[in-house]
């Protein structure tokens, strides 16, 4: 780990040394992280963004026309082309990149990180409790979750939650955290607007 050195005097020339290693690199995309983009400049028609009337429409619409794109960021780029307005924009970018994150994630599937708490989204703050009720035979493990989440983007419309939630407290005092999925359907969930 690098440290900075914090003499005012050493900083602007510590930062200037970083900037200009910085500009000196190169930095390589991957072929398909282009592909999107030539598509999109090689098209002979024009590209008018759909009137959509609702999320609803506008997430078929994306996922319909969307599903031949393999990495997350192409999908996400043709997910703004296709939005009439930012939200929808942003919703597209934002599941194609908890995509990236989590590989196994449906590309069909509206999903949001649930982090932040009353407290905020720190770790220590994290008060939601996942409690493990164990296995029968052939079956796997039971779990259950209790607590309430804040600023949830795209909540109203997800079909899977990716829940922060605490297990307790480890032997050198940090709260155990583990992330879980959990279906928009599942019994509890409780959907309240701000």
């Amino acid at each position: 780990m690098k440290k900075w050195n914090a003499e005012p005097t050493c900083l602007p020339e510590t930062i200037d040394t970083e900037l200009k290693k910085f500009a000196e690199r190169r930095i390589t995309m991957e072929t398909t992280n282009l592909e999107i983009i030539d598509r999109l400049l090689s098209w002979d028609k024009s590209i008018e963004p759909h009137t959509h009337p609702d999320f609803g429409a506008f997430w078929q619409g994306f996922t319909d026309a969307a599903g031949g794109w393999e990495a997350p960021v192409d999908r996400a780029v043709f997910g703004g082309v296709l939005a009439n307005c930012f939200a929808y924009a942003f919703a597209a970018g934002y599941c194609c990149a908890l995509q990236r994150l989590i590989p196994g994630l449906p590309r069909d599937t509206v999903a949001c990180f649930c982090i932040t708490e009353a407290g905020g989204g720190h770790p220590r703050a994290i008060q939601s409790r996942l409690a493990h009720l164990g296995a029968a035979a052939n079956q796997e493990c039971a779990f259950t979750l209790n607590g309430k989440k804040k600023y949830i983007t795209c909540a109203a419309e997800a079909d899977l939650f990716l829940v922060a939630a605490s297990e307790g407290r480890r032997d050198d005092g940090r709260n155990s955290i583990r992330m879980i999925k959990v279906d928009a359907g599942a019994p509890g969930i409780c959907i309240q607007p701000m």
